[in-house]
């Protein structure tokens, strides 16, 4: 665990960073039907994607009915946000949101806005919209948004590109959100056919996060985005995937980024990025929830042992590592038999080593081959976890 983290655990009362840290899951209302697959209680804020206006400043969200699914996540205490926008926009709806966001008409708009998340008892707006959909009215636009949303108590959010912010967007705009997720991957795709790689590796968290600085937005309102999803470099184009897809065949890779010329987030890099959120950002945010695999390997679930592994003290029965500093092997042994735990081992900067499984009472590992420091093992199991130091000289 590095020096800044660990002082803030020292500091703050056990459970406060977790508590104000920010989850932030995106379902798609095209998605709705994996509801019930999602664990919904590993996160702090559902948005469900996505709304957009027709010519009548009406706001529409697939024609689905989405007061079963918020009942559902408000009943686990999560606050529900509908998204505007999103990344592509029919013509029409392109229409809509001209006319609507015009200076001379936007008062109505957000009426309508406001109105329609009082009748499905949501907690407030996150706007989606990208690149040149946020033109010279965005900035009048969310600044009338804001005095809207605040005389009801709602929350006013937004999605931003990683590392790119636009022109139209002014430093009272940009003070105006609760917080901001950051779509900290896209940094390869089907536009860089000839030149694949990864889209979203970890120094592009990094980058984000300092560019988010830069901009003097609060660390507390930056949400650093985590993909769930993937691109795979073929001859003749570039496909999107969904990280469940990846594993299905071969559940090893879920601790990979990369498998021939496909190229995602695996469990190790996203549980980077999340203890990377935790020390320099407000949250993590998820592109998308219904890409993640339904099983243990869910990066959901990862990013949640993260996060308890970092700020709570809820353990595991008591373990012994011996002989510690280590040379060679390096013997771990349990109070209790134990079922089906995870074990992770990382460096002292917080970097993947390798993932074990662990069942009964006494294991082995093998530290031969890893160069001399310091190193962490998260031990983790249904909820629980336990964080253990040990020296490889």
């Amino acid at each position: 665990m590095n020096r800044i983290l660990l002082l803030l655990l020292m500091v703050l009362p056990m459970g406060l960073i977790a508590q104000n840290f920010k989850v932030v899951g995106y379902l798609p209302h095209y998605r709705f039907q994996k509801i019930e697959n999602i664990n919904l209680d590993q996160l702090t804020h559902l948005n469900i994607a996505f709304g957009n206006p027709n010519m009548e400043g009406k706001i529409q969200v697939g024609g689905k009915d989405l007061k079963p699914i918020v009942e559902e996540a408000k009943q686990l205490d999560l606050k529900v946000l509908l998204s505007l926008g999103g990344g592509a926009l029919l013509r029409s709806w392109q229409a809509a949101w001209a006319r609507w966001m015009l200076p001379e008409r936007r008062g109505e708009f957000i009426g309508n806005i406001v109105r329609f998340l009082q009748e499905c008892q949501m907690d407030g707006v996150d706007v989606d919209l990208e690149w040149k959909y946020v033109d010279e009215h965005y900035s009048g636009f969310i600044l009338d948004l804001r005095d809207s949303l605040k005389l009801h108590d709602l929350l006013l959010t937004a999605a931003f590109p990683g590392n790119h912010r636009y022109e139209d967007l002014t430093d009272e705009a940009l003070q105006a959100f609760d917080f901001v997720n950051i779509m900290a991957y896209d940094l390869k795709g089907p536009w860089s056919r000839r030149s694949p790689g990864d889209h979203s590796p970890l120094s592009f968290a990094r980058e984000s996060i300092d560019f988010w600085k830069e901009q003097q937005l609060d660390p507390d309102k930056i949400v650093l985005g985590l993909p769930f999803y993937g691109y795979h470099f073929g001859k003749t184009r570039v496909s999107t995937f969904a990280y469940s897809r990846m594993i299905e065949r071969d559940t090893a890779r879920a601790f990979l980024d990369r498998v021939g010329a496909s190229f995602y987030n695996g469990i190790p890099t996203i549980m980077e990025k999340t203890a990377m959120a935790l020390e320099e950002a407000g949250g993590v945010m998820v592109w998308e929830l219904g890409l993640d695999a339904e099983n243990e390997y869910s990066l959901l679930n990862a990013i949640s042992e993260r996060i308890d592994s970092l700020t709570t003290l809820n353990p595991l029965p008591d373990f012994r590592f011996y002989p510690n500093p280590v040379i060679d092997l390096l013997q771990i042994e349990s109070a209790e038999t134990i079922d089906d735990a995870r074990l992770y081992l990382f460096d002292s900067d917080g970097r993947f080593v390798f993932f074990r499984r662990l069942s009964g009472q006494t294991w082995e590992v093998d530290a031969s081959g890893l160069p001399s420091g310091i190193y962490n093992i998260i031990l983790t199991k249904d909820g629980s976890s336990s964080m253990h130091q040990v020296i490889k000289i």
